[in-house]
């Protein structure tokens, strides 16, 4: 049957090669033939070999195959492989459902005559159900497949707290007497933590406060010289194995007139991916006694708003913003798991895909690698894109490359950024250097600033011809008599210096004798 989306988390999945008929899920069929050596059992159209098949029984046209999956996928394609040539390779029209009655369309096609013919299918929209049903008809009897394979994404069930508001039912109660100025001891809840304390116990006083593995006022609820006349815990699982703990606290803010009109009553839920609410029923009906509420983390406050003395209620939402439990989001209503969402890359060049693949070595390097797309669509980023931006050095060997990106929650795309950095091309600076006067005897030095990767070429005779280039520290290294001596009549010397990428040039120096 079909499913609501929206009570679930969807993540990636790849389906598995089955090995039998409960791999995942259940598969199973209405006919299976038998009449001859070989096995065609259900499974065998899900173990990811083309060249086994789950078959009906002989001459039967009409075959049906139905998979109950383990949880709930959202279906973006349905690839099929007929049958192979040992059976009977009629063409066949395949129609899938998503319930056992049949009335649930997914999607339709058709398998064409010939050995395990191929056919991709893919909704209108992606299909969140909790079965899938294969109806295959052949006109000519032997109807069967070789190859199921789906592209979808796994749902997990969110957090849903509602059914644990506003009841003691499923609790135990801890205390049934009054505690006035007492604290009681209450296991926690094992890996919740609280200002990097793990809360393997609750420190409960009956001044309507809370401490986190420490008995300190960490939580205040309405917080004043109260008094609790019941306390109940209790522990179960929600969403997908999501653990919690429960705490109910039934009291009054003033210790010595316990009447409705100072009543407090609160719900305090933990879980075990360390978020919290707390679930105000019954508050005061006066502003006289409504205490003070916060969250105190450490050296933060957080001033709650809990109650204003109309005896309303309030439901606040806890969310760790890290492992420890030392930075916490605060909002107010119900509970709302972090969704999540899938999103791939592709890149493209010239009309050809790529995805980014990794290569084992030490250590390991990414490549791009050609893959055949038609139509680019959900389920063909899903099947073939990659989850990580690509390295920017594999698109330098493309021409004019796209990035494409795909969210499966549209609104989870944001605009695209990239972060380049570039180097013009080498800078290149002509210098005359003019030693002719009748004061220069010599070279007595030559120095130079600079950082990066400067090159130098020398001319002897007037840029007619320029000697090989070498290093800015090679040149520096010269022998300054053999240059010297080394220069043409006219005493004239040209030098190229040539600035590479992030070189900077301050300033070169000669210094004469004379």
């Amino acid at each position: 049957m079909l499913i609501d989306t929206e009570k679930y988390k969807w993540l990636p999945w790849e389906q598995p090669a089955f090995t039998s008929d409960t791999s995942y899920g259940t598969v199973s069929p209405d006919t299976v033939r038998t009449d001859d050596s070989k096995m065609y059992p259900a499974y065998l159209a899900f173990d990811g070999n083309p060249d086994t098949q789950w078959v009906g029984a002989a001459d039967a046209e009409e075959a049906t195959l139905t998979w109950v999956f383990k949880n709930p996928l959202r279906v973006y394609r349905i690839e099929l492989v007929g049958t192979s040539s040992d059976t009977n390779t009629e063409a066949s029209a395949v129609t899938v459902y998503a319930d056992d009655e049949e009335t649930v369309t997914v999607t339709s096609g058709a398998l064409a005559a010939g050995s395990k013919s191929k056919v991709f299918l893919e909704p209108t929209t992606p299909m969140a159900c909790d079965r899938l049903v294969f109806a295959v008809n052949a006109s000519a009897g032997h109807a069967g497949l070789s190859e199921v394979k789906l592209i979808a994404e796994e749902g997990f069930l969110k957090i849903d707290l509602r059914s644990l508001y506003n009841t003691t039912e499923g609790m135990t109660c801890i205390r049934n007497s009054l505690n006035d100025d007492g604290t009681d001891t209450v296991s926690g809840l094992s890996g919740f933590y609280f200002n990097g304390t793990e809360a393997t116990n609750l420190f409960v006083s009956g001044n309507a406060w809370i401490g986190y593995g420490v008995s300190s006022e960490q939580l205040q609820v309405l917080r004043r010289d109260g008094i609790c006349a019941y306390l109940y815990r209790s522990t179960g699982v929600v969403g997908n194995g999501v653990s919690y703990l429960k705490l109910r606290w039934e009291g009054y803010t003033v210790y010595n007139s316990r009447v409705d009109a100072n009543k407090l009553i609160f719900e305090l839920i933990l879980l075990s991916n360390n978020d919290m609410v707390l679930n105000v029923t019954v508050t005061p009906t006066g502003t006289s006694y409504l205490g003070n509420s916060a969250l105190i983390c450490g050296s933060k406050t957080t001033n709650l708003s809990l109650a204003d003395g109309t005896a309303g209620t309030a439901r606040v939402s806890f969310y760790h913003r890290d492992d420890k439990g030392l930075d916490w989001t605060v909002s107010y209503g119900d509970y709302e798991e972090s969704d999540s969402f899938t999103k791939r890359f592709l890149v493209r060049s010239a009309g050809r895909y790529y995805r980014q693949e990794t290569v084992a070595g030490t250590p390991p390097t990414k490549v791009l690698a050609a893959v055949d797309i038609a139509d680019l669509t959900a389920a063909v980023f899903l099947k073939y894109g990659f989850t990580d931006v690509p390295e920017g050095s594999l698109l330098t060997a493309l021409k004019d490359p796209d990035v494409l990106y795909w969210s499966s929650d549209a609104s989870k795309i944001a605009s695209t950024k990239a972060l380049l950095k570039a180097y013009p091309y080498p800078q290149i600076m002509h210098s005359v250097i003019d030693m002719s006067d009748a004061s220069i005897t010599g070279i007595k030095l030559l120095s130079a600033e600079y950082t990066g990767h400067i090159g130098v070429r020398a001319s002897f005779d007037n840029g007619s011809s320029y000697r090989a280039e070498v290093t800015l520290v090679d040149w520096l290294a010269t022998d300054v008599k053999q240059l010297w001596s080394g220069l043409p009549t006219n005493k004239i010397l040209l030098l190229d210096f040539i600035l590479y990428e992030d070189a900077q040039f301050r300033r070169f120096k000669i210094t004469y004798e004379n």
